[in-house]
């Protein structure tokens, strides 16, 4: 228990650092910010409410039905709370929940990949180095967020530094 709360802390202070590199940078920010939210949200409600869209400082997550929407809707404040602390600034004012239904949610899991292939394939690879260093995070949903936020991260540092 206590390796896993070690992993967690690492990778929430691992946000909080990549945020204050990449404040500036929208994409970066997103993948951030979504990987916050899961974090701050749990695994058994991301099952039903998933991150859509950072739209300048309003979080837009797509839930189940009507029952997860008021529910989460009652819990914004804690779970905005949640993903500043995370993050280490504040970037998002308010959070939006829209009813996706469970056309998005194949069998109520939320694999953003299944549900949104147009994500995968757009999707920067990271590098097979932090790939093996990532291997330390037991929990799988956990490492494929780290993997997936440094690897838009790095591509965004990247094209910045060509421009």
């Amino acid at each position: 228990m206590i390796e896993m709360k070690s992993q967690i802390n690492a990778f929430e202070g691992l946000l909080s650092v990549l945020a204050g590199r990449f404040q500036q940078n929208p994409a970066a920010m997103r993948a951030i910010v979504f990987a916050a939210f899961k974090k701050a949200l749990g695994k058994s409600a991301v099952q039903y409410a998933v991150p859509a869209d950072l739209d300048n400082d309003v979080l837009v997550i797509s839930v189940y039905d009507k029952t997860w929407k008021r529910n989460l809707e009652s819990l914004s404040p804690a779970i905005l709370a949640k993903i500043t602390a995370i993050v280490g600034v504040s970037v998002i004012r308010r959070i939006e929940f829209r009813i996706a239904g469970p056309e998005v949610f194949i069998q109520g899991k939320s694999d953003d990949l299944r549900k949104y292939p147009k994500a995968k394939a757009n999707a920067p690879k990271c590098p097979d180095q932090i790939m093996q260093k990532a291997q330390i995070i037991r929990d799988p949903a956990l490492r494929q967020t780290f993997t997936e936020a440094a690897g838009a991260c790095l591509s965004i540092r990247q094209n910045d530094t060509k421009a």
